[in-house]
């Protein structure tokens, strides 16, 4: 393949245009580089970017995949395909991250510049049929869209039907809840907290609170503005819960409120700018996290009690949903149909790592799943079902299918649910 033909396919999957032709001589040249790499060890594609791809023999990280896989030692290869979805990475996330810090109201400091650590082990690890690894996938009549795992139960949510109520060990049904007359929808998936499971109801301009021990409904809470709906890939309705109260998105335009709903009294305690095309909301470490597509993709930090902006930290993926742990933010999005997790310090407001989940082509829309254990993250992808990701060493370590989309993801105490839309199924996966 010559170079025009070349750099030309690169560039029309990714949707950039013509980089100038300096740039274009050294991304040719990067691309054989890595390409023509030694399979074990470490190359480094580009020092102005800090990106760097590493084999997997390094004794750690096998430490890790024998413990998660049942001691088989997994060697990892590097293809021409690798290089070239590295490369890809690069270009998507050239505009590197940083964060914007506002001290005072209107006063925005200097953006820090920072890089971010690229893992390339999605492509290379395998995918494992889900009954493979002692799971099993159950058929159903209806599509899917949410599930949460709540104690013995598993809630599973239609568009526009009524909850199921099934057992969280094998999958069958124990009760139905409805939750007429517009039922819920693929928006969110429901919220356990306060005892309650909370749902959205976007069509109704509702939140449900649901007794999970009877299944009642207990209230029904009317929203000011309505939910916002993802109807267009622009918001998910995701609930959020503080140690005060629940927060959902509130309105249909392009700018929104955060609502807070007073669990004690079951009203709305409060509501706070959400700033211009919000798209995914949590709560973590005193703050409250709103990913947008503003003028860049990103994510606000904002204070609780006051609305502020502490931070506004830019993303190198959008339509981003957010969930927290107790050391860090995880964003998951994507960029130039590249998937992939982004980390942020919440110490610093700084992107500390970016880990590619798949190298399907085709793009993230709509809410994605993401999920913790131990020690893992587990998130939906395009091309597979579940990836799990190794929080402490920000790598991929085991990708479950068959199939793909933004299937809904919960995790009990030894299994992990995956209800499947669009293959109409609802899976189980023991965990490692």
């Amino acid at each position: 393949m010559n170079d025009d033909r070349l750099f030309e396919s690169l560039r029309r999957p990714l949707g950039s245009t013509e980089p100038d032709p300096d740039f274009r001589v050294r991304l040719l040249a990067e691309l054989r580089l890595a390409a023509s790499a030694s399979e074990a060890g470490p190359v480094d594609i580009d020092a102005a970017t800090s990106i760097t791809v590493r084999g997997a023999s390094d004794a750690s990280r096998n430490r890790r995949l024998e413990q998660r896989r049942g001691g088989v030692r997994t060697a990892v290869a590097l293809s021409v395909a690798a290089a070239i979805a590295v490369v890809a990475v690069t270009i998507s996330s050239m505009g590197e991250p940083g964060a914007k810090i506002e001290t005072e109201a209107g006063v925005t400091g200097a953006p820090v510049v920072t890089t971010s650590t690229v893992s390339t082990s999605a492509i290379a690890i395998p995918v494992t049929a889900i009954e493979a690894a002692g799971g099993q996938v159950i058929p159903l009549t209806r599509a899917p869209t949410q599930v949460v795992v709540a104690g013995d139960d598993l809630w599973v949510q239609f568009d526009g039907g009524p909850l199921e109520r099934r057992s969280a060990v094998d999958g069958t049904v124990r009760a139905t809840v409805d939750l007429a007359p517009g039922g819920v929808t693929e928006s969110a998936p429901p919220l356990l907290a306060f005892g309650s499971l909370w749902v959205p109801m976007v069509d109704d301009g509702e939140v449900a609170r649901i007794d999970p021990d009877t299944g009642v409904v207990t209230a029904r809470l009317a929203i000011p503005g309505g939910l916002a709906s993802e109807a267009d890939a622009t918001t998910v309705s995701r609930l959020a819960a503080s140690a005060d109260g629940v927060w959902v998105l509130s309105g249909t335009g392009p700018v929104q409120e955060l609502v807070e709903i007073d669990p004690a009294a079951n009203e709305v305690a409060s509501t706070l700018p959400a700033g211009e095309f919000p798209y995914s909301i949590e709560f973590g470490f005193g703050s409250l996290w709103v990913t947008h597509l503003a003028a860049e993709p990103g994510v606000r930090r904002i204070d609780p009690a006051t609305g502020a902006v502490l931070a506004d930290v830019e993303l190198p993926i959008r339509y981003a949903d957010v969930v927290v742990d107790d050391a860090s933010l995880w964003i998951y999005g994507d960029e130039s149909a590249i998937a992939s997790v982004v980390r942020i310090d919440p110490a610093t407001n700084q992107v500390v790592a970016r880990i590619p989940t798949s190298e399907a082509s085709v793009p993230l829309h709509g809410p994605s799943s993401l999920v913790f254990t131990d020690g893992l993250l587990w998130v939906t992808a395009p091309d597979v079902k579940a990836v799990a990701i190794d929080t402490d060493s920000n790598a991929v370590v085991a990708r479950y299918g068959p199939g793909g989309g933004m299937v809904a993801l919960s995790a009990g105490a030894d299994r992990l649910w995956i209800a499947d839309p669009f293959g109409r199924t609802l899976s189980m996966l023991p965990l490692p």
